[in-house]
């Protein structure tokens, strides 16, 4: 398992990379078909196992579908998506101050869900979650919005007109620059 792990996680990097200027439900899906396209052999093999006769990409936004969740099931995973930075801080500053935290962001929880799928203690359903929300935090991490300033909720109270329609810096990055195009998801992977 540490080996398919290994390449979905690579995989998903390297999508993230190419396609980095935004992450609404096309860019998310974006990176899940490039990721699935990649995959071969054995990795292949255990992905398709825990996930069924679905894509890679239908899976890639139900962590943002379930915010709406009132049940208050997922609430905890809202903290997942992101994780904040004070403003004009250096790498090392940087790295040292997402190693020193302790509740959950995008950056721990990366690391507990890759533990959680690596360990074959864990149910075939909790793998297949925690896999569904690392397909998903790939996209979230390459989303510049995603990992910044706390004060600006991630570019959300930065007004922006896009095309003389007022928005704000995380709506237009996160999903209008893609959008724009009118590609589907399997025609940018």
């Amino acid at each position: 398992m540490k080996s398919i792990y290994s390449k979905m996680l690579v995989l998903a990097f390297m999508a993230s990379s190419l396609y980095s200027y935004a992450w609404g439900l096309t860019g998310h899906r974006i990176i899940a078909e490039i990721a699935e396209n990649h995959l071969a052999g054995k990795a292949k093999r255990e992905i398709r196992k825990m996930m069924g006769r679905e894509r890679l990409a239908y899976w890639a936004n139900w962590p943002d579908f379930i915010k709406s969740d009132t049940t208050g099931v997922w609430k905890e995973t809202s903290a997942w998506h992101y994780v904040n930075i004070d403003p004009q801080t250096d790498f090392k500053v940087f790295e040292e101050k997402l190693k020193a935290q302790a509740g959950p962001s995008l950056y721990t929880q990366i690391k507990t869900l890759s533990s959680q799928i690596k360990d074959e203690k864990t149910s075939e359903k909790d793998r297949k979650i925690a896999l569904i929300f690392l397909i998903h935090m790939m996209g979230d991490l390459a989303q510049p919005l995603h990992v910044g300033r706390a004060e600006d909720l991630g570019g959300n109270k930065i007004n922006v007109t896009y095309f003389g329609e007022k928005s704000n810096l995380h709506s237009v990055w996160d999903g209008k620059l893609v959008d724009s195009q009118k590609y589907s998801y399997t025609e940018y992977a």
